[in-house]
């Protein structure tokens, strides 16, 4: 198996993100010029091409409604030891259009993955720290 490479480094575009999530909050950003909301972060708008881009704070545990999902049976690096998993595509309740890709997380006490998400399926954001050191973000179930 290969070695785990190191974090990427934060770049001008996504600092703010980064900094946001170690904080425990999630970040988006917004075009000044056509208001389009942008995730993952990047240099400009892909509506207008602005880079006039802000920052938006997000509620402290998003919410979303799940778009799609897959179960993974094969992985590399450093999550090899958690296959199988299951990422999901959560469209934001406050921020309809984006969509945020991530692991789906279970329970720590679960020794089973949790049931198959349906189309559908509420899902909150949770940010806990990364493998590398680094904040991540995952889905759970919606309470």
């Amino acid at each position: 198996m290969a070695e785990a490479q190191a974090a990427v480094e934060s770049t001008d575009e996504d600092r703010f993100f980064w900094n946001e999530l170690a904080e425990g909050r999630f970040a988006i950003q917004r075009c000044a010029n056509c208001h389009a909301a942008l995730f993952p972060p990047g240099p400009a708008c892909w509506h207008c091409a602005s880079h006039d881009l802000t920052w938006e704070t997000l509620a402290s545990r998003p919410s979303a409604t799940v778009y799609s999902w897959t179960i993974c049976y094969t992985s590399y690096m450093d999550f090899a030891a958690l296959v199988p998993y299951t990422i999901a595509i959560g469209e934001l309740d406050d921020v309809p259009g984006i969509r945020v890709v991530a692991r789906v997380l279970h329970s720590p006490a679960a020794d089973a993955p949790a049931r198959p998400l349906a189309i559908g399926d509420r899902l909150e954001l949770r940010i806990e720290p990364g493998v590398d050191g680094r904040p991540s973000y995952g889905w759970v179930a919606a309470q």
